[in-house]
């Protein structure tokens, strides 16, 4: 039998030391005891006295100290000692309400009426009434409640809104606005190529000191812009609108050709000018023409001061000039005829400060978008028609004389100042489709025939104030044009002058119109209305026929016969006012007044009623002739 005494395992009989272990009492084996903590003391003594080997103290958790409130008030005694429950009702919490409970849940005794969530969203917009938004049937929530804008006419006007440009404001949602609006620009300052390079309203351009800066360009030399300070200022106070151009000579004081050969152009050129040509490949001669090695582009300068007769490139109508791109010419002092007709390929040109006229001399050319003339020149003629492409043309001052033909199918033109030409000629800006805005100087004393014909989008006209004579078809077919003022020198409106402006919705004549010739305001859709002065005393054939919107016409006491056809298929028209007349006039046929309707009234005076009724072919109308007074009474 084994005993363990520290680390030394012995038998009974064994000798320890020399030591003689005479008597070994034998135990038993030590047993475990496990205790459970309470709350008092605890003593334990084996029943046989050997003792423990070991004690084992049970864990105790908080989890065993779990209590659950209850309407009574509870006690709990343990290891943690006593511990006292308050008693809980729903007085403790206001909210443990039926109404805040599902329905079939009970808390404290407290059982629930809620139905179960059955929601929605809803949409609702302001109005000027007190609105209550209930769910909707069989639902019984709102989920999301979304509210529309507040409707433009609800909208209270408050605060200001600061307007300083022109255009179209809502300032429905303001009670005040205040409006500093510079102004439409209206003067404009451009390049030789058509690039515009500054603009100003009237007051802002008034209010210069000095002209813009020059531009500059690599191979150029400005010579200022084409117009003075002081005469700028004089015309725009005038009139509110004019275009300016710069103008330049070469750095080089020679006439200059950009040209670009192809296979389609060939590599022969020509130059209808005289002096050395340097032709830009490294070769220089006084020869007119010149072959080049090959395709390429190429910068021709050429120190001549005379252009030979006709076409500077041979070009014609024939023979199309394709390869010159761009053409700079100074110290020459005169143009031929012809100069750069056909060349479609030009760009841009830069005409010679020292020429004054310019004769069917820069047309057809379809590529050019701008001509910009110096201060110098003084006449045009026949000189730059079928520019399809050209949108800007910059007339100065020293211009006076402007002759048919001028921009004749200039379609891309779309603006033209004219300030000091006396005469437009004819067909000056016919089929200029582009055309929106048309400001003559008061030195124009005559529009002459088809001047504007078929100008469709031709807006504005600002007339000069001593026009005489309006000619045949001058402004035909100006489909866009909306309001007319005719000045007071102008005596005739020939014929058709004004036919065909379908958009035209006011014409204010001036007060000394003697003469309106056959057909010229004819088939104008437009016009509601038109007072006749008295000043008239010729109103021929057709001249308000087919207005289909016209309602009233106060006629011209000075009137002592209406030819045929005059007022014919004016359909809307509710009164001729005749009341200011003395005696009745002839009436030439019954077509007159063809296609007169039953709301139509024409008034005369009392005395000349009987008369009229009875006149020749007035008595065809007798039922439309009323009394003034009568009139007037009704």
């Amino acid at each position: 039998m084994e005993f363990e005494i520290g680390e030394i395992i012995v038998n009974e009989e064994l000798e320890i030391s020399d030591i003689q272990l005479d008597v070994i009492k034998q135990y038993p084996e030590l047993e475990d005891l496990e205790v459970t903590p309470s709350s008092v003391e605890q003593n334990f003594t084996h029943p046989n006295s050997y003792g423990y080997d070991k004690v084992k103290v049970k864990e105790v958790s908080a989890d065993e100290l779990n209590i659950t409130p209850t309407k009574e008030t509870q006690k709990y005694i343990g290891l943690y000692g006593e511990v006292n429950i308050s008693a809980v009702d729903s007085s403790i919490d206001s909210n443990i309400v039926a109404e805040n409970i599902k329905e079939g849940i009970k808390i404290l005794g407290v059982e629930g009426n809620v139905e179960e969530l059955n929601g929605e969203e809803r949409t609702a917009t302001p109005t000027k009434q007190t609105q209550i938004i209930n769910p909707s049937q069989n639902k019984n929530a709102i989920t999301q409640m979304t509210i529309n804008p507040i409707p433009d006419e609800y909208i209270i006007p408050e605060g200001t809104i600061n307007i300083v440009e022109n255009g179209i404001h809502d300032v429905t949602a303001y009670a005040n606005a205040n409006i500093n609006v510079v102004g439409e620009k209206t003067v404009f300052f451009y390049d030789y190529d058509g690039t515009l390079l500054y603009s100003y309203s009237k007051n802002a351009f008034l209010a210069l000191t000095a002209m813009p800066p020059n531009p500059t360009h690599r191979g150029l030399v400005s010579q200022g812009w084409n117009w003075t300070l002081s005469d700028a200022k004089t015309f725009v106070a005038n009139y509110d609108e004019l275009d300016i151009g710069q103008t330049y000579t070469t750095s080089s004081a020679l006439s200059e050709f950009d040209i670009e050969l192809t296979p389609t152009t060939g590599l022969s050129v020509k130059l209808n000018m005289n002096g050395t040509k340097n032709w830009g490949d490294g070769t220089s001669d006084t020869s007119n023409s010149h072959t080049y090695s090959d395709v390429g582009k190429y910068t021709i300068s050429c120190d001549g001061t005379n252009l030979g007769n006709g076409a500077l490139f041979y070009q014609s109508s024939s023979d199309i000039n394709y390869y010159v791109i761009s053409a700079r010419i100074t110290n020459v002092k005169s143009i031929p005829n012809s100069l750069l007709n056909n060349c479609y390929s030009l760009e841009t040109v830069i005409l010679p400060m020292e020429v004054t006229d310019y004769v069917a001399c820069i047309q057809n050319c379809k590529s050019l978008k701008a001509l910009i003339f110096p201060s110098g020149v003084q006449k045009f003629d026949t000189a730059f028609s079928d520019n399809y492409s050209l949108e800007t043309v910059v007339i100065p001052k020293s211009v006076t004389n402007v002759g048919g033909y001028t921009f004749q199918n200039c379609y891309g033109l779309k603006r033209l100042v004219i300030p000091s030409v006396v005469s437009i000629g004819g067909y000056f800006a016919y089929n200029c489709y582009n055309l929106k805005k048309v400001i003559m100087g008061d030195a124009v004393n005559s529009v002459s025939s088809n001047a504007f014909y078929n100008c469709y989008l031709l807006e504005y006209v600002r007339m000069s104030n001593t026009i005489k004579t309006i000619e045949s078809y001058a402004f035909f077919g100006c489909f866009s044009l909306k309001k007319l003022i005719i000045p007071d020198t102008t005596t005739t409106i020939n014929s058709s002058s004004f036919e065909n402006c379908f958009s035209l919705e006011t014409v204010q004549l001036g007060s000394s119109i003697k003469t309106i010739q056959g057909s010229a305001f004819r088939s104008n859709y437009a016009l509601k209305r038109i007072n006749l002065p008295n000043t008239i005393t010729i109103l021929n054939s057709m001249a308000f026929q087919s207005n289909y919107s016209l309602e009233e016409i106060v006629m011209p006491n000075k009137l002592t016969s209406i030819s045929g056809g005059l007022f014919s298929d004016n359909f809307k028209i509710k009164l001729y006012d005749f009341t200011n007349f003395t005696s009745t006039p002839s009436l030439s046929n019954t077509n007159v007044f063809r296609g007169i309707k039953e709301i139509c009234k024409i008034v005369v005076p009392d005395d000349l009623y009987a008369t009229w009724i009875s006149a020749t072919n007035w008595s065809t109308f007798a039922n439309y002739i009323i009394k003034e007074s009568d009139y007037n009474a009704s």
